[in-house]
């Protein structure tokens, strides 16, 4: 059964498996892949897995696992219905193995990968159907996206402290795991 919600894919239960499309390079620099690799971490472990196109990767994070669907070579390119096709016949043997029934994914394969949503979605049904896994798609209304406010032009201009004008306001942002990293 395939089912297209208005949600948030991070915000369903713990018991879904959750799966996203990323290029063999594992750079992850955008889009939903930035968030799975915030929340799931396990980077090091996609890369240990040595992973090729029509693979998928594995990281379990607090008992929840989240797939990593290898649809094209870099993070530059685009994947193929073929190749995601690949991915998804992946997906569902790992799936069947571990007994997982529950899977949430965004549009996989249609945001920045420009692939047609009717013929994924056509795909997915193919291979899920009669199979005992629910895929739950989630697809924020366009309402929600259209709040989302556009990434900020931030400019860095090194300054001596001591120079600066009076009543300069200094917004300072120190991401503290990163440096007690470096200390």
């Amino acid at each position: 059964m395939i089912e297209e919600i208005d949600e948030d894919l991070f915000k369903l239960s713990k018991d879904y498996c959750l799966a996203h499309c990323v290029a063999e390079d594992l750079r992850m620099g955008a889009g939903i892949a930035v968030d799975f690799k915030r929340i799931f971490g396990g980077v090091g472990r996609l890369v240990d897995q040595k992973l090729k196109i029509g693979e998928v990767g594995i990281v379990q994070h607090y008992g929840q696992f989240a797939f990593y669907l290898i649809t094209k070579k870099y993070s530059n390119g685009k994947p193929t219905m073929n190749t995601m096709e690949k991915a998804l016949r992946s997906l569902f043997i790992i799936m069947k193995k571990l007994n997982l029934t529950k899977l949430g994914i965004p549009k996989i394969g249609c945001g920045l990968d420009k692939l047609d949503w009717s013929d994924t979605r056509s795909l997915i049904v193919d291979i899920f159907s009669g199979s005992g896994i629910n895929v739950t798609v989630c697809v924020l209304s366009k309402l929600i996206d259209s709040n989302i406010p556009q990434r900020l032009n931030v400019r860095i201009t090194p300054s001596n402290l001591w120079e600066m004008a009076a009543k300069t306001i200094i917004v300072l942002f120190i991401d503290l795991k990163q440096f007690i990293k470096r200390r």
